[in-house]
């Protein structure tokens, strides 16, 4: 059984946090992708002008979605950083960003060669849990590319792993198989 907890909910033991987000040379490559043909969704053009709307107001909105779940043992970070890595450049989704023209049309960017992501893990050592929820709220808007991060929290015996991903590139049916897809490939690399 899942458990469903909020993120300003979420309590748990202090742990070492390991998050990751892409290098600055990977930042700099996604930055010059350019128009694609392929237009923004209606659903991601809603989600965007209703973002900027409350920004605007000075309101908040729930933006991210937030699986997490424990995994036993030490996580490999070579491992983890492989996986994320082949996650975001196999799903065409984190591999455009959005902007607003001159005519206040919103237009799709996207990257021409997936192997240009990197994401890198940044160790920041011990976290409580108001310490994590911040850093994991700290998730970039959808108006930038890398609106979505992965982390991990790593106790004695187990960690656990997380991910914060704009609604813009996804929803609730995307959890399961973001769950397999991670944990399936993090467990077939890490045990060998």
């Amino acid at each position: 059984m899942v458990a469903l907890t909020a993120i300003h909910d979420w309590a748990d033991a202090p742990g070492s946090v390991v998050s990751w987000s892409p290098s600055p040379g990977c930042l700099a490559k996604v930055a010059q992708a350019p128009v694609s043909e392929v237009p923004t969704s209606y659903q991601q053009e809603q989600h965007i002008r209703t973002y900027r709307a409350h920004s605007a107001n000075g309101l908040e909105m729930a933006r991210l979605l937030i699986p997490a779940w424990t995994m036993p043992g030490k996580c490999d970070i070579r491992a983890m950083t492989y996986v994320i890595n082949a996650y975001l450049r196999r799903h065409d989704t984190y591999q455009s960003w959005f902007a607003f023209d001159d005519s206040d049309r919103l237009v799709r960017h996207a990257v021409a060669d997936p192997a240009d992501i990197q994401f890198v893990a940044n160790r920041l050592g011990e976290m409580n849990a108001a310490q994590w929820r911040a850093l994991i709220l700290d998730t970039p808007n959808p108006l930038q590319w890398d609106c979505f991060r992965f982390g991990v929290i790593q106790r004695a015996d187990h960690f656990t792993f997380y991910a914060s991903i704009d609604h813009v590139h996804a929803d609730a049916m995307f959890v399961v198989p973001l769950f397999i897809e991670m944990h399936s490939n993090y467990t077939a690399l890490a045990e060998g």
